[in-house]
């Protein structure tokens, strides 16, 4: 019996390997060929500054956190022909447009640049793949680990934006990574598991603002269980883990301090503190955006229901639909069960708070900014291979999954322009949704290509 268990399980482990392999396989398609994104181009700028120098002057003026940026930017020290960023005319004065152009846009081997930077964040979707199938699996059981990566796979969300050089695959992975350890700290009562949830809510925090949504509901569940420990034991638990993630935050800073306004005493990574104060004042600015025809400033409550219900493949949309249905009807009594909470209160309780405060966000700039929930989608959605579907049922699930495979697969490499079948697909998604969601510049290479064609100078670009 043992031994079966043991083949199955040898086989699953085959078939993640399998799929994590087409997923770097498009990843790295994607990365080869897409030019240096808008937003790209100072990402990679700060993080190289930051590492070379050890001066964070350009973290408030960018309202990023270093970690996502110096990770992909720790390649570019290999490359022995880019400038001292302390050299730049307007270096003095954090100039970030004059550093990007110093360091990225007017480097003279940007294909060269782009892919090296790439691929640390290629590895962390690889991790992201990594996590999903294990957790799905710890919740469902191995068959439900590869659903959940599949669906991860062979999501072009996925695919391009963990592709390129930004701070939103980063922090999905560590935010993912800290909610799937405090999951294994409620089920088993390991203390480690909390000190490891610590050190990727630490991560998190680092890599990009939109992190500090992860703290209510690690501190909530931390302190509901696990229920063997008395309710001291679990405060000072949340205690021990909020000071690991401290640490970890202050330590990418290089354990920096500096002085706040009038306060009399140092503040620890005194650069995050005024990140924050940047984004309050960017987000009571406002920030263009477009949504359905609309030009706004300020936002739509429904921008981000819009974005994902045109940017999430259908098959993915519709199999959550149902597992959402079949949530609903499981009954309250199970619901309200110790075993439950711990098991579904990580996937949970995160994504919704998520997705509520999303309504309220006055900076609608892309359906990159929902890439957090799409972990728990897949893990939620993955449990029903283990449902006793009909004959037909089966045949429609499987229906529903070559969907996806071909709907993508097809799509190489444009996956970044991705639209499901409701706006039209591609060519009908600029009526809805633009920036990021559509043309990031990605393709400005192939543009250049033509241009030499066919003996085209100059053209106009808007």
């Amino acid at each position: 019996m043992r031994t079966v268990i043991s083949t199955e399980r040898t086989k699953m482990m085959w078939g993640a390997a399998l799929l994590l392999l087409c997923l770097f396989a498009q990843a790295i398609g994607f990365a080869r060929s897409a030019s240096i994104t808008f937003d790209e181009g100072p990402h990679l700028a700060i993080g190289y500054a930051t590492l070379r120098t050890g001066d964070f002057r350009l973290q408030p003026i960018h309202i990023h956190p270093p970690l996502a940026n110096e990770m992909a930017a720790a390649p570019l020290l290999l490359q022995t022909d880019l400038p001292d960023p302390r050299s730049i005319d307007g270096w003095e004065i954090a100039s970030l447009s004059a550093v990007s152009d110093a360091i990225v846009w007017q480097y003279p081997h940007p294909r060269r640049m782009a892919f090296a930077a790439r691929f640390p964040i290629i590895a962390m979707t690889l991790l992201l793949g990594a996590l999903v199938y294990r957790w799905a699996t710890d919740l469902f059981g191995p068959p439900a680990g590869l659903m959940a990566l599949f669906l991860l796979t062979f999501d072009p969300n996925i695919i391009a934006h963990g592709s390129l050089v930004t701070t939103d695959m980063a922090v999905v992975v560590w935010g993912t990574a800290a909610l799937f350890l405090t999951g294994r700290y409620l089920r088993l009562a390991r203390r480690r598991y909390l000190g490891m949830a610590g050190l990727a809510l630490g991560a998190a925090l680092a890599s990009k603002v939109s992190a500090i949504s992860l703290i209510p509901p690690i501190g909530l569940l931390c302190l509901i269980g696990p229920r063997r420990y008395s309710w001291r034991r679990r405060l000072a638990g949340v205690v021990m883990g909020g000071i690991l993630a401290g640490i970890t935050l202050w330590a990418v800073y290089g354990f920096e301090v500096g002085f706040w306004h009038s306060l009399p005493f140092p503040i620890p990574a005194i650069t995050h503190l005024k990140i924050y104060q940047a984004l309050r004042e960017h987000y009571q600015l406002g920030h263009p955006a477009f949504l359905l025809g609309q030009n706004g400033e300020h936002g739509w409550w429904y921008y981000f229901p819009v974005a994902f219900l045109l940017k999430t493949p259908l098959p993915t949309m519709i199999l959550l639909g149902v597992a959402g249905i079949r949530a609903v009807r499981w009954g309250e009594d199970e619901w309200r069960s110790g075993e439950t909470i711990c098991r579904w209160g990580p996937m949970t309780i995160y994504p919704l708070l998520y997705l509520i405060s999303s309504l309220f966000s006055s900076v609608n700039i892309g359906y990159r900014h929902l890439l957090p929930l799409l972990p728990f989608a897949y893990i939620a959605i993955s449990q029903v291979v283990n449902w006793k579907w009909p004959p037909l049922g089966r045949l429609v699930l499987q229906t529903m999954l070559v969907w996806l495979l071909w709907g993508t697969v097809r799509l190489f490499p444009d996956y970044l322009a991705f639209f499901n079948a409701l706006a039209g697909g591609a060519e009908g998604g600029y009526r809805y949704l633009v920036d990021s969601n559509l043309d990031w510049g990605q393709n400005l290479w192939q543009l250049r290509d033509w241009m030499d064609e066919q003996h085209v100078e100059r053209v106009y670009y808007a």
